[in-house]
């Protein structure tokens, strides 16, 4: 029965007015018509923060497959990501880090960090399904990126030509981004990537 009145509130769901562009809400309630069946799929964990205004918002890419990797994912973007994302100084860095530690040390669900409330989540999740099969990607849905071939061919009418002996140059933000997940890998006691370590060869 938990289950029924759980899919039940779930097809009821449809992005709020104001809070989302009219396409989303429109696309939501034509495939509560086109699609109306849903399968309920394993549940999931990520981390999402309180914003000003008072609603929630997801403040990582993709879901985890537990609490813990939830918790893994919000320790590293306190060290790593955020730092660079956010261009914190030294001092705030700090901060930061001792969030983190606190973090994995009392194996927290939630954190306040620098007036930031963080907070591991449950997420539910489903597929809807109609007389065609599950549903496909809605208009709405978001996607900047060509295929690789066509972006590699945008790229060789631009005159830019990677290969395999082409160095990849990255920008200060890249750099500070991989100086600090190089640091972190290093204190977890874990073995740099391959290009990393080759990388840090040809620099030696």
């Amino acid at each position: 029965m938990s289950e029924g009145i759980l899919k039940t509130d779930l097809l009821q769901l449809v992005p709020a007015p104001g809070q989302f562009p009219a396409g989303v809400r429109e696309d939501a309630m034509r495939a509560g018509e086109t699609h109306p069946g849903l399968v309920l799929l394993p549940a999931a964990f990520s981390v999402a923060e309180r914003a000003p205004a008072g609603h929630w918002r997801p403040t990582c890419g993709y879901d985890a497959g537990t609490p813990f990797r939830a918790r893994d994912i919000l320790s590293t973007a306190l060290r790593v990501s955020d730092p660079v994302q956010l261009h914190l100084s030294a001092e705030e860095r700090a901060v930061y880090a001792a969030a983190a530690d606190r973090l994995e040390a009392e194996q927290l669900d939630e954190l306040t960090v620098a007036d930031r409330l963080l907070r591991v989540v449950r997420v539910e999740r489903m597929v809807r399904f109609g007389p065609d099969g599950p549903e496909g990607p809605r208009p709405c849905d978001p996607d900047p990126e060509d295929p690789v071939l066509l972006a590699d061919q945008k790229l060789r009418e631009q005159g830019i030509v990677f290969d395999e002996d082409t160095p990849i140059e990255l920008g200060e933000a890249a750099q500070e981004f991989q100086r600090l997940f190089e640091a972190e890998l290093q204190r977890r006691g874990r073995p740099l990537p391959p290009w990393a370590a080759g990388q840090r060869s040809t620099e030696q």
